[in-house]
């Protein structure tokens, strides 16, 4: 059932920081340590942020705003690209870097060297933004000079690796894929896999530890179309292309489609995420149509959703988002919950 929620309901935990404009470091930091030592953003309670150490604790006092520390951060930079690890917030200017740790409240020092320069100078204004796979960082780069250098443009990804605090180039040769802007990109376990369509065009999947591409198979594979939409479900990654939906299995390296009774109606989704155990495909932008249905991956069958009552706006003016395995759509005529 769909019910309506105010802005105080959704809690802070939905906050998604991504990469920063430029000109803001300070802003972004300020965001990322309210996030993690203002209890308000983690729920009511005294509880703190989970942490990987044995320990599992902060050292910071919860419900308090704290100075963040100048020991050890980046210099100023009109110029650079942020990235939050999950754990810590990685920050790389024009002249050098730093990862910060909220619950220590201290600043690493992050290498750039062999960080081609076009990672800082253009920043959140990168055709594709960075993602996190485990420990490494990964840039995807584009096979045209429209963005980067000549040496650059030979790459088809950039590493860094948060612990061994060192950056690796990933060549365009082999299965590499030509990354762009209509493709899909998914973190299964301890590797990135990328499907693209035309000029962006490849499948194929990166393994960070080793820099190396390996192809994906196409046999069964669904027909690529431009914006193809992808969620990890844990075990396999499940792909909407538009028309119906298909499950990947990076073990097997094969592709089964899904039941097509009950599917979603044609068209490019606002949403495909995972929710612990069931996809979600909703709010059809194409049609502007605000359905969408649930796919459960070991019944192999598809479930309507409740529709959004018709007072509210086309999904192209919607923001939504699964959050602890909620749909939650926000609008300009208010927000709401399944």
């Amino acid at each position: 059932m769909l019910r309506s929620m105010s802005a105080r309901c959704l809690g802070t935990s939905s906050l998604r920081v991504g990469p920063a404009p430029r000109n803001r470091v300070p802003l972004v930091l300020v965001v990322v340590t309210a996030l993690f030592l203002s209890v308000p953003a983690w729920g009511r309670g005294r509880r703190k942020p989970s942490h990987p150490r044995a320990s599992d604790a902060c050292s910071m006092p919860a419900d308090e705003w704290v100075m963040m520390s100048t020991e050890h951060q980046p210099s100023a930079s009109e110029r650079f690209a942020s990235v939050w690890t999950g754990t810590h917030l990685l920050v790389f200017g024009m002249r050098d870097g730093g990862l910060f740790d909220p619950c220590t409240n201290r600043w690493t020092p992050a290498s750039i060297r062999g960080m081609p320069i076009e990672i800082p100078d253009l920043g959140s204004e990168l055709p594709i933004q960075p993602v996190v796979v485990g420990r490494h960082i990964v840039w995807l780069f584009p096979p045209s000079e429209e963005f980067l250098s000549p040496s650059s443009a030979k790459v088809s990804a950039m590493i860094f690796d948060t612990r061994g605090n060192t950056w690796s180039a990933v060549p365009r040769t082999g299965a590499a894929p030509n990354p762009g802007l209509s493709s899909a990109i998914v973190v299964a376990g301890s590797e990135l896999l990328y499907w693209g369509v035309g000029q962006a065009g490849g499948c194929a999947r990166l393994d960070p530890q080793t820099n190396t591409w390996r192809p994906i198979s196409t046999r069964s594979a669904p027909f690529a179309r431009p914006r193809l939409r992808a969620a990890w479900t844990g075990t396999q990654v499940f792909v909407w292309n538009g028309d119906r939906g298909s499950l990947y299995d990076p073990k097997r390296d094969t592709w089964s489609p899904t039941a097509s009774a009950g599917q979603p109606s044609a068209g490019l989704p606002k949403v495909v995420a995972w929710t612990g155990s069931e996809i979600i495909v909703w709010g059809n932008i194409t049609a502007r149509k605000l359905d969408g249905a649930r796919y459960e991956p070991l019944k192999n069958a598809w479930f309507a959703m409740a529709p959004m009552p018709a007072t509210t706006v086309s999904p192209i003016y919607t923001e939504a988002f699964i959050d602890s395995g909620f749909l939650v759509v926000q609008a300009r005529g208010g927000s709401w919950v399944l």
